[in-house]
């Protein structure tokens, strides 16, 4: 139809075409295509952190356009999440993106990882461990107290959780029947930190102690007095007031 016979000489003329073409075929070369997830880095403050997606995707191919030849499926795994320190990694698969265009046949993803990084406190937090007290009258039974109050410089530092006694309970107990401080004998070696959130933790020990003071009793003799008889005067009884 594209063709219209001019000559006059020809009463019977068919034009027969073969189609021509320009073939352009795909790159059979494989070309990677690298994405680099995010990362960062930060310190311990108590508070939850994430880190989501890439940062970037490049091919090693510059015919190959990233932003129109790739389809990428997010996941819930594409997230770095968390609260203490230690390095969470973000979740992104090479099965995520798909090539989608009909230029390349041989397409690869290579995923480089990236981190979220919670480091520890570095500055000092220094814990106050203060001694339970009693002080009670001398009374003949035997008294005692139990613990210690633990207070950090540092409030995310929660003794609950990140510090540890070592030692038993009859260890951080001070008892005693007669008058007398009795100790309960605690020192910062007694206390370790366990938490990795913290790499530099100092205890500060004052030691618990029951004190017993003395009780004050007062001996009272009677009182007597007579005239010369010859005879003994004898006034025996003494009133003792305070044991009580």
């Amino acid at each position: 139809d594209n063709f219209t016979v001019t000559s006059q000489n020809y009463s019977n003329i068919k034009v027969v075409v073969v189609d021509g073409y320009l073939k352009i075929d795909p790159i059979t070369d494989k070309v990677t295509v690298t994405v680099t997830e995010k990362s960062d880095t930060v310190t311990y403050d108590g508070k939850e952190h994430t880190v989501t997606g890439y940062k970037s995707i490049s091919a090693d191919n510059t015919l190959y356009d990233v932003t129109t030849s790739v389809r990428a499926t997010e996941t819930a795994a594409w997230t770095a999440k968390g609260k203490y320190v230690g390095t969470y990694h973000v979740g992104i698969e090479p099965g995520d993106f798909k090539n989608i265009s009909g230029n390349f046949t041989n397409v690869e993803f290579v995923v480089v990882d990236g981190t979220l990084k919670i480091t520890p406190v570095t500055d000092e937090v220094i814990v106050t461990i203060m001694g339970k007290t009693k002080t009670v009258t001398y009374d003949g039974k035997e008294h005692s107290v139990f613990g210690y109050d633990a207070t950090p410089s540092n409030k995310l530092y929660n003794p609950k959780e990140d510090m540890q006694f070592e030692g038993f309970d009859e260890d951080m107990t001070a008892k005693g029947t007669d008058a007398g401080t009795h100790p309960m004998g605690l020192t910062a070696e007694d206390f370790t930190n366990k938490s990795k959130n913290f790499s530099k933790v100092r205890f500060v020990v004052t030691d618990g102690y029951v004190k017993i003071n003395p009780r004050a009793v007062t001996l009272t003799s009677e009182t007597a007095g007579k005239t010369y008889d010859g005879t003994a005067l004898e006034k025996p009884v003494v009133t003792v007031v305070g044991l009580a």
